[in-house]
């Protein structure tokens, strides 16, 4: 599944997940205003069908950016190239090749401390037998002045029957070309969190 359609994807669920949410809420709104006019008391279900109103409009707002930031990403000039990173993001996770990842680090921190070689060594060294498959993600996606901060989650399983979490947040197009590439990593095996380099670039 390819970076945009990830995006799409989430962006669609979330905003579906929101639709019901506004659904059900107005049904129960209208329910209990009705009932209440008939003197039967039903402030609760005003005030739960109010919150449920309310909470829908604030995903279908939130995952309504999903599906614009990957249509931006379709339209942005330099989209196959953030396309190639995410696409070498994974390869490096496949083949547990640390020089590769190494490779994609970005050179300067946007907000932090930048990565290290030896964080890639770590980040594998965590991994016990073959990996049998990836799942990707998108977690997040922030553009701001030509500049996209993205986060994805790859859960990882292995032969072995272990399964590790990896969040890594990556910067594309910004002015400052050391910013480009992985910003953080943070690693879980289970709820446990194993370890965490860099910092989540933050555009505001």
């Amino acid at each position: 599944m390819s970076m945009q359609e990830a995006l799409a994807s989430t962006g669609i669920i979330g905003v579906i997940a929101g639709l019901l949410l506004f659904t059900g809420g107005t049904v129960l709104l209208i329910i209990s205003i009705l009932k209440t006019v008939k003197g039967k008391r039903r402030t609760g279900g005003i005030i739960g069908g109010g919150i449920m109103i309310f909470v829908s409009i604030m995903l279908m707002i939130s995952f309504g950016m999903y599906i614009i930031t990957a249509g931006m990403l379709y339209d942005a000039p330099y989209s196959r190239a953030l396309e190639s990173l995410g696409s070498n993001i994974l390869t490096a996770l496949n083949d547990k090749d640390s020089d590769f990842l190494a490779h994609l680090f970005a050179k300067e921190s946007y907000s932090g401390e930048a990565l290290k070689k030896e964080d890639a060594e770590t980040v594998f060294g965590y991994i016990d037998g073959d990996i049998k498959n990836i799942r990707t993600e998108a977690v997040s996606a922030t553009f701001k002045n030509g500049t996209y901060a993205m986060q994805d989650k790859y859960t990882i399983a292995t032969e072995d029957s272990g399964e590790y979490i990896i969040y890594i947040s990556f910067i594309y197009g910004s002015d400052n070309k050391y910013y480009e590439g992985i910003q953080h990593i943070k690693m879980y095996k289970g709820e446990e969190v194993l370890e965490e380099f860099g910092k989540v670039p933050d555009l505001n």
